[in-house]
């Protein structure tokens, strides 16, 4: 095989039929050469026709320069046979960049001590993930499947991360850089990090959308139980990263962000479907979906739904103070938006749990357009001794349908604000009237005596 290499020339793709091929060296295509892989296709039950083993702990491929050429990897299936590869990359290792994406393969017990268990690029990584798996692959630092030294431009489709792990950083992929592209119709499930980002940890932006794709039983020991973002998380043109048709469920992080951690800003919606946090904690067992970090500077969470759609979250969401050096002390330096856009007619709902928000400014947090509904027990907002408090503007008194006094909200208010076409349903225990504040809808509904949180119970609850 190594002769076939050097015979071939830059841009060219290698044709393996469909048998098994054991390793025992790495196969080196030399600086100035980039290959793409092929093998001979799926069987009936769609698994690659061929398939590279290892007799001895080394790397398939060492690229010098750029790896997968135009075409990229198709159709093969890596098994490492767990055999722990000293360096970068268990499986596939660029020097530069890696391109042309993979599709139809499989990475299965690859083992890397040090960066990448499956696929180490010291640059970009550019190409879609098509109907491809990687599982058990395990590096000994960063990108328990993939690891990239600076960003990672493409679309995950159809595809799979399961049981990896990262030492340190990513237990299913980790980029230095930006992550731009879709992840859509995938799944990230039982991936942990000794460090922080559970699935994916990504130093920069996020830049995308996350589609009916699912994120469950990921574990980051610090920071991330699946996802871990230290840049913004929007849309491609600074709209709103859609979240539609996905769940998270059951991961969790021991410092801080049940499921996701943000660092700086975030706009994130059900535009195509329904969003679901369910079962996500994050510390000692406590309940959390989303953390929004803002040590140094002010933040902005938008959260949003589509006309018909529901951003459902079981889980709270916090946000932390920020420290002002100038002051020597912590200060509220968080925006909430609800529905900001015309467009957003749809419901954000909270369930069972306060989030504790630490807001900037008397106002806090705006519901602007559609539905926010707080149901059984929840609330929004921290240090409210009663969470009506924290949620009426000030000076309202709230009644129940004999016109007994409920509730009589201070002077100095609560964070919310309603704008003229948004409706906010806080379930309360009992019918109350409706009224009108700020020409806007305020609604009382019946709820069901708020849940104690018991992680045993909420499991048997979900339905992955």
């Amino acid at each position: 095989m190594q002769a076939a290499v050097w015979e071939a020339s830059n841009g060219d793709t290698l044709l393996f039929p469909g048998s098994t091929f054991v390793f025992s060296g790495e196969v080196v295509v030399e600086s100035g050469k980039s290959l793409g892989l092929r093998g001979a296709g799926l069987s009936e039950s769609g698994q690659p026709l061929t398939v590279l083993e290892k007799s001895e702990a080394c790397r398939f491929f060492c690229f010098e320069g750029n790896g997968g050429g135009g075409s990229g990897i198709r159709s093969i299936a890596f098994d490492g046979k767990e055999l722990p590869v000293d360096g970068y990359g268990g499986a596939i290792y660029c020097d530069s960049n890696f391109s042309g994406g993979v599709q139809n393969s499989s990475f299965a017990g690859n083992r890397v001590n040090y960066d990448g268990g499956a696929i180490f690029c010291w640059d970009d990584f550019i190409g879609d993930i098509q109907s491809s798996s990687f599982a058990g692959n395990r590096s000994g630092n960063d990108g328990g499947a993939i690891r990239c030294g600076n960003n990672f431009i493409g679309d995950i489709q159809s595809s799979s991360f399961a049981g990896n792990g990262a030492n340190y950083l990513g237990g299913a992929i980790y980029c230095n850089g930006n992550f731009t592209g879709y992840i859509l119709g995938s799944s990230f499930a039982d991936n942990r990090s000794d460090w922080n980002g559970g699935a994916i940890n990504c130093n920069g932006n996020f830049t995308g959308a996350v589609q009916s794709s699912s994120f469950a039983d990921n574990w980051a020991d610090r920071y991330g139980g699946a996802i871990l973002y230290w840049g913004s998380c929007t849309g491609k043109d600074d709209a709103f990263a859609d979240l539609g048709g996905s769940r998270f469920l059951r991961n969790g992080a021991g410092i801080l962000g049940g499921a996701v951690y943000c660092y700086e800003d975030a706009k994130l919606a059900a535009l195509s479907g329904d969003v679901v946090f369910q079962g996500n904690w994050h510390g000692a067992g406590e309940p959390n979906g989303l953390h929004f970090a803002n040590y140094d500077d002010a933040r902005t969470i938008a959260l949003a739904a589509a006309a018909g759609r529901t951003f459902h979250s079981y889980d709270p969401i916090s946000g932390n103070t920020y420290y002002d050096d100038e002051f020597s002390g912590f200060y509220p330096h968080l925006t909430v938006q609800i529905n900001p856009e015309s467009g957003h007619t749809g419901t954000v709902l909270f369930d069972r749990h306060r989030s504790d928000i630490w807001f900037e400014g008397a106002d806090g947090a705006t519901v602007s357009h559609g539905t926010m509904v707080l149901q059984n027990g929840a609330s929004f907002g921290a240090g409210a001794s009663n969470f009506l408090s924290a949620l009426i503007d000030s000076g309202q008194d709230i009644y129940d349908v004999n016109d007994e006094l409920l509730e009589s909200i201070p002077a100095n208010g609560g964070p919310f604000r309603l704008c003229e076409s948004a409706t906010l349903l806080i379930a309360y225990g009992q019918p109350i009237d409706v009224y009108s504040f700020h020409e806007s809808t305020f609604q009382v509904e019946s709820y069901t005596q708020a849940v104690p949180y018991d992680p045993a119970s909420m499991r048997s609850e979900i339905n992955a």
